[in-house]
């Protein structure tokens, strides 16, 4: 069966397939932290249901990162900019 651990990745990669990034799951005393990244606010909501089902009690720290098409740019803009590409 696993861990609780690879059964929570297990199921958040299934109800969300797999469109969560760099997907990192933390137990603590009485919690569940999520991390990682995704392009759309529904799968960062379906990982935290699908951990809440193996987690009933606990509570669930969605860390999830969702990643918007203008933080992509302000990220890209950022990194070039410190690459020394941009002027400004």
């Amino acid at each position: 069966m696993g861990t609780l651990t690879e059964r929570i990745v297990q199921l958040i990669r299934n109800n969300t397939d797999r469109h969560i990034q760099d997907l990192r799951i933390e137990i603590a005393p009485g919690r569940v932290l999520l991390f990682g990244s995704t392009k759309r606010y529904f799968h960062k909501q379906m990982a935290q249901e699908s951990a809440r089902t193996l987690c009933p009690g606990l509570i669930v720290d969605n860390h999830i990162c969702v990643q918007t098409g203008q933080m992509k740019r302000a990220a890209h803009f950022s990194m070039a900019k410190a690459e020394g590409n941009l002027v400004g």
